[in-house]
């Protein structure tokens, strides 16, 4: 259990809110809400790219990739 400080206005709000929960579980829905909130924007992205647009960024990649590693330093 810990003790925590908040602005009387965030208090309130949760207080508006909360209805029959506690404040621990009306935070933890609230957090959990939100994580699954983030999740679903960036699912949205997910199989956006064909897989041969995905290979082709591969091989570029690698190019890259390797130009970085033949570097002299003389």
């Amino acid at each position: 259990m810990r003790t925590i400080m908040i602005k009387d206005t965030v208090y309130k709000r949760l207080a508006e809110i909360k209805g029959g929960d506690s404040f621990s579980e009306t935070i933890d829905r609230i957090l959990s809400e939100s994580r699954s909130a983030r999740k679903a924007k960036l699912a949205k992205f997910f199989g956006t790219m064909s897989s041969g647009e995905a290979a082709k960024m591969q091989v570029r990649v690698k190019k890259i990739r390797q130009g970085f590693k033949s570097r002299q330093f003389g």
